[in-house]
């Protein structure tokens, strides 16, 4: 059985040119500005992003989108404090490299190659976590 903590480091998208979003609206806007990642709204489609970031991805311009740290940045991955991750429910909310990402573990698996075993915690059947921390635990 694997695991796989869903730690997706919104700086690694940056440097891909994804902005965060859901699927085709924000794919179409990177798309057109050559900046549109790999499986594009698969990625997209494990995020759950606050409200306003599709838009505020959408209505960027391209040399926005090729920024380490386009305008939209904040919004979509909010700033956060210590390295954390806290499920509620099928959700995991991770703070890495001072950034929040939220995502949906059934997703977040399958764009893996794994599927998810139903559980976000920081223990599975009597495996824990490395670090203590939750995570969506996949196989």
């Amino acid at each position: 059985m694997g695991k796989y903590l869903a730690v997706l480091l919104p700086a690694v998208f940056w440097s891909l040119g994804c902005g965060g979003g859901s699927g085709s609206s924000i794919c179409d806007a990177l798309s057109k500005c050559g900046a549109a990642p790999a499986n594009c709204e698969g990625t997209f489609d494990s995020f759950i992003l606050p409200s306003g970031c599709e838009e505020a991805v959408v209505a960027a311009d391209c040399d926005d989108h090729h920024l380490e740290a386009p305008s939209y940045l904040d919004l979509c991955f909010p700033p956060c404090g210590d390295d954390s991750a806290v499920c509620t429910g099928d959700i995991i909310a991770v703070c890495n490299s001072a950034r929040t990402t939220t995502l949906k573990c059934p997703e977040t698996c399958r764009l893996n190659g794994a599927t998810y075993t139903g559980v976000c915690a920081n223990e599975y059947q009597g495996q824990t976590s490395e670090d203590g921390q939750d995570l969506c635990w996949c196989e």
